[in-house]
């Protein structure tokens, strides 16, 4: 069974967010696009400044997207990595949204990065 893609971004926080203004504006542009790529399963490019400041360009399928009390990030299969990967969503520069969709995939999907998240956690 597929995840609610509308509960994996938490819909309800982000719009809490936006009305009493604890989002920038340029996150919240952000999230709003990375939310219908959600929805839609379409692909995303962007630049990504990691922690140490280095700039690095991504493709990914975002899967979902989380808020952890201060940051949000963009859970994703990273093809530039052929990896899962979490993004904080204040770092991705130059968001596009392509028009290329996905299919679900059981090696790529969101079930897939859960379990493998899980078993970093148990290691």
């Amino acid at each position: 069974r597929r995840p609610n893609r509308a509960a994996l971004f938490g819909h309800t926080l982000l719009s809490q967010q936006n009305r009493i203004g604890m989002l920038s504006q340029q996150t919240s542009q952000t999230l709003q696009t990375l939310r219908e790529a959600v929805n839609a399963r379409r692909t995303l490019s962007f630049s990504y400044r990691d922690l140490a400041g280095q700039q690095s360009q991504r493709v990914v399928r975002p899967l979902g997207c989380f808020f952890w009390g201060r940051v949000w990030t963009l859970a994703a299969w990273c093809e530039s990595r052929q990896d899962f990967r979490n993004f904080r969503v204040d770092r991705i520069e130059t968001l596009e949204l392509m028009p290329e969709t996905f299919r679900d995939e059981s090696n790529k999907s969101f079930a897939q990065f859960l379990r493998q998240a899980n078993q970093r956690l148990k290691n």
